[in-house]
């Protein structure tokens, strides 16, 4: 399974340097492969993932993430 975070219209992808950056495509978007890998991203950066939630790429199951 793979995993990515979105706000529904927005993806997270990481920079060059290994930060925070998002893109529209989910192509571009970071795919983590356990629903904890991507909790901790969401968890790191919670500014910058405000109202994103965990999406399963093969599901389409949601799941949110209490942050900030």
């Amino acid at each position: 399974m793979a995993y990515v975070l979105t706000n529904g219209h927005l993806y997270i992808k990481m920079s060059a340097s290994g930060g925070v950056t998002k893109t529209d495509s989910i192509m571009e978007a970071r795919k983590y492969m356990t629903t904890e890998k991507a909790r901790e991203r969401l968890e790191k950066a919670p500014a910058k993932t405000k109202g994103y939630y965990i999406l399963d790429m093969d599901t389409c199951t949601k799941y949110q993430v209490k942050n900030g």
